[in-house]
């Protein structure tokens, strides 16, 4: 009997969860947020105790794996935060319905403060964070249909579903994916430097066709999520034309390798295009091999292999620059 009653407060709770994120909670594919909106977080992240929470417990919010296109994993708030660097977000933490509500409203708004302080220290610009403590106002589930349900283990689920974390987007500065603050761009500007170094480092993980490792998943991720900002920066100033270039390394034969990188360049715009933006508006070159940063005679000088692998990785990179504004 006990787990019909169980049964029935999780359908319950997850129909009424459903409802509240089908009238104020979105997020796109690969988790390009939207203003105004919440980020799926993860509930259990953090919600499965009530004393006073440490760094290790903030440590632990994530994101919904399905939303967020993280290839079925979690993926921490603070990750999320560093890998969308133009968002600035609103930190809402609510209590359940039990004790004192004067209690409650400075309980949520010590919690909350708290949690801002741990992502200042992990290195999120403090200019990015808004918090509230919410209380127990905003509740999802009201005392009276609490205390209907007939067993504790029941009612303690409910008031679960109350307490709760949410991340508000509350501005998205698009505009700073050219490293600028107003409306200025200039022909052969690149893309700015937090997201031009891990896209260089990640893209040829979109590549891999099988057999992929963790460590392929997790790059192709971040690459994924860089390259949709991308293509809201796109979609939101439709007068920009970019140009994806694609370099690889020296030791490969000039005609393979021009052929390769125009492959890949031609790929990673197809996918911009298929998000939305003009064909227009995004042009590709492979360059192959013909403009290294560190030429064959530099690598080949070395004598540490170690620095060899290195300095020809270097040359495996994409550069993404306004064309024409």
């Amino acid at each position: 009997m006990a787990k019909i009653h169980y049964l029935i407060l999780l359908f319950f709770g997850l129909h009424f969860l459903a409802e509240a994120q089908n009238k104020e909670e979105y997020i796109a594919a690969c988790g390009i947020p939207a203003k105004g909106k919440f980020l799926p977080v993860l509930q259990d992240s953090v919600y499965y105790k009530r004393e006073r929470f440490t760094d290790y417990d903030f440590k632990r919010i994530c994101l919904i794996p399905e939303d967020i296109c993280n290839n079925g994993n979690p993926i921490l708030l603070v990750q999320w935060l560093k890998e969308n660097p133009f968002t600035k977000v609103e930190l809402r933490w609510h209590t359940d319905i039990r004790g004192n509500e004067a209690y409650n409203k400075r309980l949520s708004e010590m919690y909350v403060k708290t949690l801002q302080s741990y992502l200042v220290n992990e290195g999120i610009e403090p200019s990015r964070l808004v918090s509230r403590g919410m209380g127990e106002e905003f509740f999802r589930i009201s005392e009276a249909e609490i205390l209907k349900l007939k067993t504790k283990q029941e009612q303690d689920s409910a008031h679960r579903l109350n307490r709760r974390l949410e991340v508000k987007i509350l501005e998205i500065n698009y505009k700073s994916v050219f490293a600028v603050s107003d409306q200025y761009f200039f022909v052969d500007q690149t893309l700015e430097k937090n997201l031009a170094d891990p896209l260089s480092r990640n893209f040829r993980s979109l590549f891999v066709k099988s057999n992929p490792t963790q460590q392929d998943i997790s790059a192709k991720d971040s690459a994924l999520r860089i390259i949709n900002i991308l293509a809201v920066f796109l979609q939101t100033h439709p007068q920009i034309v970019i140009e994806i270039g694609v370099h690889c390394e020296t030791a490969i034969d000039a005609n393979t390798a021009s052929a390769s990188t125009l492959s890949e360049a031609k790929a990673i715009a197809d996918n911009l295009i298929s998000k939305g933006v003009k064909a227009s508006q995004v042009s590709y070159t492979g360059f192959g091999n013909s403009k290294p940063i560190h030429s064959s005679w530099e690598i080949n000088k070395q004598s540490d292999p170690l620095l060899k692998n290195k300095m020809d990785a270097e040359n495996v990179r994409l550069v993404v620059r306004i064309k024409k504004c």
